[in-house]
């Protein structure tokens, strides 16, 4: 079968019910309540973080293991990469996010104290007074919760190009086999916590359900052109001599993304509310659900 064939059979399979799932939100669950809110943010903080450490980290750290076996690296040499790689990129990627997260709130903070008359020199953080005992930034102003949503978008792109690595294997095989199957249900699978999250983050903010609906449709449209690039791509990436230490840096930025949305994004979003006991353990619950969910995804997922 011709590859532009192979290519668009997938990229239907793999859209078809994120983006089926999409439309069906506005239509039938356009909001959330307090609760179902924290119960969502609990839930993607278990799944998003066990996706970074247990996803992308692991496929990195095995990206490097092929280089080394591949090329006979000396022990102390795979030492001093992987911590370079795994660690100070990581470092680099949550720090930096935490800096522009910071520079966000600040602006927002200065620009909403103009709007309301409110002196610039004043501490915007003591504007908002709560009795929460978890600060989250994102109460200075909501629309700092669209930070998380271009996270989130980060990793279509090495997303996208995985899925046209597949396909480029499959075309030259002419067949698909087991594990490819499974790799298909996985990333259709893990897609939907990411639909859930990108939709209602936006309702937060304000955007109306519809224009929500469209902006869900056009994110997840994102993979399309980079499955093609995997795609056309596939052969010439693979021929490089270093192209899994180039995968393994763009894996550990993925996921340190994923390890900074769970932990400092979204965490903070349902342990700062004012809840009683019985939604405190709920949101235990659906936090060790997302954690169980993303490991029985890898669990059976392929490379």
């Amino acid at each position: 079968m011709n590859l532009i064939y192979i290519i668009l059979i997938v990229i239907l399979v793999v859209l078809t019910i994120p983006v089926l799932f999409g439309l069906l939100l506005p239509v039938f669950k356009p909001r959330l309540s307090q609760n179902g809110s924290i119960y969502l943010y609990a839930f993607s903080s278990g799944f998003f973080f066990i996706l970074g450490v247990f996803g992308f980290l692991s496929e990195a750290k095995e990206d490097l293991i092929g280089w080394f076996e591949l090329n006979n690296t000396p022990i102390v040499n795979q030492w001093l990469i992987s911590i370079s790689i795994l660690g100070l990129v990581s470092a680099f990627v949550l720090t930096s996010s935490l800096f522009i997260k910071y520079l966000l709130v600040k602006k927002i903070g200065n620009k909403d104290a103009k709007d309301h008359g409110v002196h610039e020199g004043h501490d915007q953080h003591q504007v908002h007074n709560h009795d929460q005992l978890i600060y989250n930034p994102n109460d200075v102003d909501p629309k700092a919760k669209l930070f998380s949503i271009l996270l989130i978008l980060a990793h279509k792109i090495p997303g996208g190009l995985i899925l046209g690595f597949l396909i480029f294997s499959i075309s030259e095989k002419q067949d698909i086999d087991l594990l490819q199957i499974m790799f298909l249900v996985t990333f259709i699978l893990h897609m939907i916590p990411e639909a859930l999250i990108i939709f209602y983050r936006q309702i937060e903010v304000g955007i109306d359900k519809w224009k929500a609906t469209l902006n869900s449709f056009l994110a997840t449209m994102i993979l399309i052109p980079f499955i093609f690039i995997g795609a056309y791509s596939s052969s010439a990436i693979h021929s490089n001599a270093n192209f899994e230490i180039i995968f393994a840096i763009a894996k550990v930025c993925v996921g340190s993304f994923f390890i900074y949305t769970a932990l400092i994004e979204f965490i903070p979003e349902f342990l700062h509310q004012n809840i009683n006991a019985k939604t405190w353990y709920f949101s235990m619950i659906f936090l060790i659900i997302g954690i169980v969910s993303c490991l029985s995804i890898f669990s059976v997922h392929a490379h």
